[in-house]
Protein backbone atom coordinates (compact mmCIF):
# COMPACT_ATOMS: atom_id res chain seq x y z
CA UNK A 1 0.00 0.00 0.00
CA UNK A 2 3.05 2.38 0.78
CA UNK A 3 4.01 1.62 -2.64
CA UNK A 4 0.95 2.69 -4.28
CA UNK A 5 0.87 5.84 -1.92
CA UNK A 6 4.17 6.77 -2.84
CA UNK A 7 3.19 6.63 -6.61
CA UNK A 8 0.00 8.68 -6.22
CA UNK A 9 2.06 11.65 -4.57
CA UNK A 10 5.73 10.94 -3.11
CA UNK A 11 5.65 13.13 0.23
CA UNK A 12 3.22 10.51 1.18
CA UNK A 13 4.03 9.45 5.08
CA UNK A 14 1.71 6.36 5.13
CA UNK A 15 2.00 6.45 9.10
CA UNK A 16 0.10 9.13 9.32
CA UNK A 17 -2.45 8.70 6.86
CA UNK A 18 -3.33 5.68 8.12
CA UNK A 19 -3.30 6.57 12.10
CA UNK A 20 -6.75 7.82 11.67
CA UNK A 21 -8.03 4.90 10.81
CA UNK A 22 -6.06 2.28 12.93
CA UNK A 23 -7.18 4.75 15.77
CA UNK A 24 -10.80 3.76 15.28
CA UNK A 25 -10.31 0.24 14.44
CA UNK A 26 -8.31 -0.20 18.20
CA UNK A 27 -11.11 1.63 19.72
CA UNK A 28 -13.64 -0.39 18.03
CA UNK A 29 -12.00 -3.75 18.43
CA UNK A 30 -9.54 -4.06 21.41
CA UNK A 31 -12.49 -1.41 23.07
CA UNK A 32 -12.38 -3.07 26.76
CA UNK A 33 -16.67 -2.37 26.55
CA UNK A 34 -16.41 -3.98 23.19
CA UNK A 35 -14.40 -6.84 24.88
CA UNK A 36 -16.92 -7.49 28.15
CA UNK A 37 -20.05 -7.39 25.49
CA UNK A 38 -18.43 -9.98 23.26
CA UNK A 39 -17.39 -12.68 26.00
CA UNK A 40 -21.49 -11.72 27.82
CA UNK A 41 -22.37 -12.77 24.48
CA UNK A 42 -20.83 -15.86 24.31
CA UNK A 43 -21.16 -16.52 27.71
CA UNK A 44 -24.84 -16.35 26.91
CA UNK A 45 -24.64 -18.71 23.70
CA UNK A 46 -23.37 -21.00 26.03
CA UNK A 47 -25.92 -21.29 28.79
CA UNK A 48 -28.82 -21.50 26.36
CA UNK A 49 -27.06 -24.52 24.84
CA UNK A 50 -25.83 -25.81 28.25
CA UNK A 51 -29.16 -28.03 28.37
CA UNK A 52 -28.17 -30.05 24.98
CA UNK A 53 -25.12 -30.77 26.93
CA UNK A 54 -25.95 -34.63 28.00
CA UNK A 55 -27.26 -35.17 24.16
CA UNK A 56 -24.12 -33.98 22.43
CA UNK A 57 -21.71 -36.09 24.70
CA UNK A 58 -24.31 -39.30 24.21
CA UNK A 59 -23.72 -38.66 20.38
CA UNK A 60 -19.83 -38.15 20.69
CA UNK A 61 -20.03 -41.09 22.94
CA UNK A 62 -21.56 -42.96 20.39
CA UNK A 63 -19.75 -41.90 17.42
CA UNK A 64 -16.73 -42.83 19.42
CA UNK A 65 -17.43 -46.37 19.96
CA UNK A 66 -18.80 -46.84 16.57
CA UNK A 67 -15.38 -45.95 15.61
CA UNK A 68 -13.27 -48.07 17.57
CA UNK A 69 -15.47 -50.84 17.03
CA UNK A 70 -15.02 -50.02 13.26
CA UNK A 71 -18.53 -50.13 12.77
CA UNK A 72 -20.90 -47.27 11.17
CA UNK A 73 -24.54 -47.16 12.00
CA UNK A 74 -26.44 -47.95 8.09
CA UNK A 75 -28.99 -44.96 8.66
CA UNK A 76 -26.00 -42.61 8.58
CA UNK A 77 -25.22 -39.86 6.24
CA UNK A 78 -20.87 -41.31 6.62
CA UNK A 79 -22.47 -44.94 5.69
CA UNK A 80 -24.19 -43.87 2.58
CA UNK A 81 -21.49 -41.78 1.54
CA UNK A 82 -19.31 -44.63 1.98
CA UNK A 83 -21.12 -46.89 -0.14
CA UNK A 84 -21.29 -44.28 -2.75
CA UNK A 85 -17.61 -43.75 -2.70
CA UNK A 86 -17.09 -47.94 -2.54
CA UNK A 87 -19.62 -48.04 -5.61
CA UNK A 88 -17.51 -45.57 -7.81
CA UNK A 89 -14.20 -47.13 -7.02
CA UNK A 90 -15.64 -50.52 -7.86
CA UNK A 91 -16.59 -49.17 -11.70
CA UNK A 92 -13.06 -47.34 -11.99
CA UNK A 93 -11.38 -51.25 -10.73
CA UNK A 94 -13.83 -52.67 -13.47
CA UNK A 95 -13.22 -50.07 -15.87
CA UNK A 96 -9.96 -50.48 -15.43
CA UNK A 97 -9.27 -53.83 -16.29
CA UNK A 98 -11.53 -53.97 -18.79
CA UNK A 99 -9.27 -51.33 -20.54
CA UNK A 100 -6.07 -53.02 -19.40
CA UNK A 101 -7.67 -56.02 -21.12
CA UNK A 102 -8.73 -54.50 -24.29
CA UNK A 103 -4.89 -53.22 -24.25
CA UNK A 104 -3.27 -56.88 -24.00
CA UNK A 105 -5.56 -58.13 -26.47
CA UNK A 106 -5.09 -55.50 -29.09
CA UNK A 107 -0.99 -55.71 -28.01
CA UNK A 108 -1.48 -59.69 -29.03
CA UNK A 109 -3.64 -58.67 -32.06
CA UNK A 110 -1.01 -55.91 -33.20
CA UNK A 111 1.96 -57.85 -32.64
Amino acid sequence: MEGVARKLNPNTNIWTTSKPVLENWLRETKNPMTTINETIQSTSEVIKRLPEFPEIMDKANQALTYLASGQIPQNSNSYNALNTKKSEMTAFRNQSVIGFLVLVIFGLLVF
